[in-house]
């Protein structure tokens, strides 16, 4: 089964490493999952912490995908 999961994020620097052990949860429980984490147009360092986040679990394989939008 293929299950994408649509995370939007707003100035959310500060959430991401919660957001992040949610990710990690989802991947080891559901078989197949991608993430697709939108940034809409954060002014914080959401991008930035968001990349570091998925580069620092490069070895797990994630399927994901950090779209960055203007608001």
């Amino acid at each position: 089964m293929k299950l994408s999961l649509i995370i939007p994020v707003y100035n959310g620097g500060q959430f991401v490493a919660n957001l992040g052990d949610n990710i990690l949860k989802l991947h080891q429980a559901v078989e197949g999952i991608e993430f697709i984490v939108v940034n809409d147009g954060s002014t914080d360092n959401t991008s930035e912490q968001l990349h570091a986040f998925f580069d620092a679990h490069r070895h797990l394989n994630l399927a994901y995908q950090v779209i960055n939008r203007e608001n």
